[in-house]
């Protein structure tokens, strides 16, 4: 038996160098990927152990010993099937040429066979005791052929044994044991899965991602990762929803449970509102239920010196109507429910302002959250329903993926971020080029 180790930077590659020089019928004892440089130039390479017989390498070695070079060649680049039917057809070949072996007889020997039993057993009779006839010798003779091929087989026997225990021994993953093999992702594409799974963006579309790119750039292009990584990237820029600025609706609602930077949010985009674009603004509390959450919002109302109420029944909106008719944008804070009741859905509902200048709803979410959180969350808002998000705390957070996730499920486009606490300043609107930025920390920004 030998066991050979082979190392190249493809799992292809290693197993070239095993089928050429160890032949088809090789056994992969183990492999893995080493992260230490190969070669002059650096970078990963496969490693390969494989053993065989000595017996079947034998075979190969006659079979290729009788081939000029270029048939040589051309051998080893054949089908692992083709090879083994070659090699056996040389080794039969090799078998029937060869001159049977003479037969040689032994001499009998005229001092008869002894049996010797135990000590304390008593001898044999003299009976028993006889000298060999010709035909006991011959019959001796094929005892003796026969013992020879037993053992032989034995010692096959207990190689094979050997081989198979070393090889559960080693992890039998090895075949597709790369990131993405369980979800069927070829291994020249499993380190842009890994990459993209870093980035918290959810398994089952970086898999629906990757199959796409695979088939957009062809078996050749879709090995270099390089390519890769630029068409996902364009996919997704391409397919990202945005909403750079506010409508021209009068009402804007920020919704959300507590915690999320909705109140920051709201102060925010009104800063921006009455600073950059010069609208009369109004901003208006319907949160009664936390201790001092309309107190807050009132004191920068009076900062911006704008407009500010509470609403506590829906029918204070006509009354509100009648005092805020030149008001272009009223900005309202809702409180912070997390609707996992029907009573906090069913108030909501009833209270939310009505108006046929329009409304807009901003769902405002910490992009800090677990994504079974962010996702479950969005999921109960959507039975109530709103046209956008702002995603809060991105500076942060350093996988930004669950951006994409949420885009992908419920297909609502993305008005901004809060990028810090300081009021206006570290609010972004959104753009594809910035979310695409921010996700794959292109420039680094």
């Amino acid at each position: 038996m030998q066991v050979r180790k082979f190392e190249a930077r493809t799992m292809k590659e290693a197993l070239d160098l095993v089928k050429a020089h160890m032949g088809p019928e090789a056994i992969i004892l183990s492999a893995k990927d080493n992260n230490k440089g190969f070669g002059l130039i650096g970078g990963t390479s496969v490693e390969v152990t494989a053993a065989i017989t000595n017996e079947t390498l034998k075979k190969k070695l006659l079979a290729e010993k009788r081939m000029k070079e270029e048939a040589r060649q051309r051998f080893q680049k054949a089908p692992a099937r083709d090879q083994k039917q070659f090699i056996n057809k040389v080794a039969e070949r090799t078998m029937s040429a060869a001159p049977a072996a003479p037969v040689v007889k032994r001499p009998l020997t005229a001092t008869p066979y002894i049996d010797i039993g135990d000590e304390d057993q008593p001898p044999r009779p003299p009976a028993m005791v006889r000298a060999p006839s010709p035909a006991v010798g011959g019959m001796e003779m094929v005892r003796e052929a026969r013992s020879e091929k037993v053992e032989a087989l034995e010692s096959q026997i207990r190689e094979l044994k050997s081989l198979i225990e070393k090889f559960h021994k080693v992890p039998q993953s090895f075949v597709g044991g790369h990131p993405g093999a369980d979800e069927g992702i070829p291994y020249h594409l499993s380190e842009a899965y890994q990459n993209l799974i870093k980035l918290g963006i959810d398994a089952d579309l970086v898999v629906k991602v990757l199959r796409k790119a695979q088939s957009t750039l062809g078996p050749t292009s879709s090995k270099k990762s390089a390519l890769v990584e630029a068409w996902v990237v364009q996919y997704f820029m391409k397919n990202l929803e945005v909403s750079e600025k506010l409508s021209s609706s009068r009402y804007h609602i920020f919704v959300g449970s507590t915690g999320q930077g909705k109140t920051t949010s709201l102060v925010k985009v009104a800063s921006h509102l009455l600073l950059k674009e010069k609208k009369r603004i109004a901003i208006v509390s319907m949160d009664t239920f936390k201790v001092g959450a309309s107190d807050q919002l009132k004191i920068y109302a009076q900062i911006l010196n704008v407009p500010f109420a509470v609403v506590r029944k829906p029918q204070d909106w006509q009354v509100l109507e009648s005092k805020l008719e030149r008001i272009d944008h009223i900005l309202v804070d809702a409180p912070g429910f997390t609707l996992k009741g029907e009573s906090e859905a069913s108030w909501l509902e009833t209270m939310l302002p009505h108006s046929k200048q329009g409304r807009q709803i901003h769902w405002v979410q910490s992009i800090v959250a677990r994504d079974e959180e962010v996702m479950g969350l969005a999921e109960r808002y959507s039975k109530i329903g709103f046209d956008d998000v702002i995603f809060t705390r991105v500076d942060e957070s350093s996988r930004q993926g669950v951006l994409l996730n949420f885009q992908n499920r419920f297909k609502k486009p993305v008005l901004g971020f809060g990028i810090g606490v300081q009021i206006p300043e570290d609010f972004a609107w959104a753009n594809k080029e910035r979310i695409t930025d921010m996700i794959f920390r292109i420039t680094g920004a």
